[in-house]
């Protein structure tokens, strides 16, 4: 045994050099052997029909390729990844089924000497859809900024008033309206021009024939005023608490003051005066008319105190102090 081991020990340098020469010299020719392997390979869609856009796929997005060469470079592809480009030359119908040719789809890199032999599974699916064409018409957004400050008087005026989309005919189809980005009206004078751009977030994926619109229109401030100590027309058979309430009104700055005090009437619906008036009363709301078109109002305070002729008022019932309130500038 010990002269064993000291014949497996004598010259051990020289063993284990040659033992690696002749493991280096297996890799090489291994490496070198013409050989096959399945290697993963992502599908990639290049579509080239004006007529349809891929909406979704390919399903699936990876298939495998079995290729053919040397070891060596096959270890090379794997790293390298290799891609499966699939061209929708003439697609037929949406959501199609298409047959995958290894040899003339596999894009392999360059200076690899391998070859494509095989493809699973051996065709994928591709969700499509049919491009279409369709006039759609703009509409305005005022910014919100804008919109607590100023009134745009009539409707806004937009050249074009539409544009041409295309794209997907599901997401084309409904489209009821092409937005704009937000108007901001801040510093605009009583007539104003401007070009805005369309909303791009909510065309993205779509084609408009243009990317901006001219908007032309009236804008004045939105103002409030409150007029005060206006009487409030008598119910028969009740008393009315408070007699007289203020009104709030608001809208454009020029149709506020030229508002005439004497124009307006508060009056209680009829159908909200109880039959009979229950002793303790009842409290009804009030509504302003007269007011011009354009223009909202509200009463201080919104409901009144309806009581029985005779009956002596409630303490809360009195009218509120009135506040001043300054006229909206000229």
């Amino acid at each position: 045994m010990r002269l064993s081991l000291r014949t497996l020990t004598q010259n051990w340098q020289l063993k284990l050099a040659a033992l690696t020469l002749a493991i280096l010299l297996w890799v090489v020719v291994s490496a070198e052997q013409i050989t096959t392997q399945w290697i993963p390979v992502p599908v990639r869609v290049a579509t080239r029909d004006p007529e349809f856009v891929v909406t979704g796929g390919p399903i699936p997005e990876q298939v495998e390729v079995r290729f053919a060469g040397p070891g060596r470079e096959l270890w090379e592809l794997a790293l390298d990844r290799p891609v499966l480009v699939l061209p929708l030359t003439d697609v037929e119908r949406e959501n199609q089924v298409f047959v995958l040719d290894p040899r003339s789809m596999v894009r392999i890199p360059n200076g690899l000497s391998v070859t494509p032999l095989d493809v699973r599974p051996s065709s994928v699916r591709v969700l499509t859809q049919r491009v279409v064409t369709r006039e759609v018409p703009v509409r305005v957004r005022i910014a919100r900024r804008s919109r607590e400050r100023y009134v745009v008087l009539d409707t806004p005026q937009v050249s074009p008033a539409t544009v041409r989309v295309t794209g997907p005919a599901d997401r084309v189809e409904a489209l009821d309206a092409v937005v704009t980005e937000p108007l901001d009206l801040a510093g605009a004078d009583s007539d104003f021009r401007v070009a805005v751009p369309l909303d791009a977030d909510s065309l993205a994926g779509l084609r408009p024939s243009i990317r901006s619109v001219e908007v032309s229109g009236r804008v004045d401030r939105l103002v409030e005023r409150i007029i005060p100590s206006i009487r409030v027309a008598p119910v028969d058979g009740a008393a009315v608490v408070p007699a007289r309430v203020d009104v709030r009104v608001q809208g454009p700055a020029r149709q506020v003051r030229a508002v005439d005090p004497a124009s307006l009437t508060v009056s209680i619906a009829g159908d909200s005066v109880p039959d009979p008036l229950p002793p303790q009363g009842a409290t009804a709301p009030v509504r302003v008319g007269g007011l011009p078109a354009g223009l909202t109002a509200q009463t201080v305070p919104v409901v009144v105190r309806l009581l029985p002729p005779n009956a002596e008022p409630f303490p809360d019932t009195a009218p509120p102090a009135a506040v001043p309130v300054p006229e909206p500038p000229r």
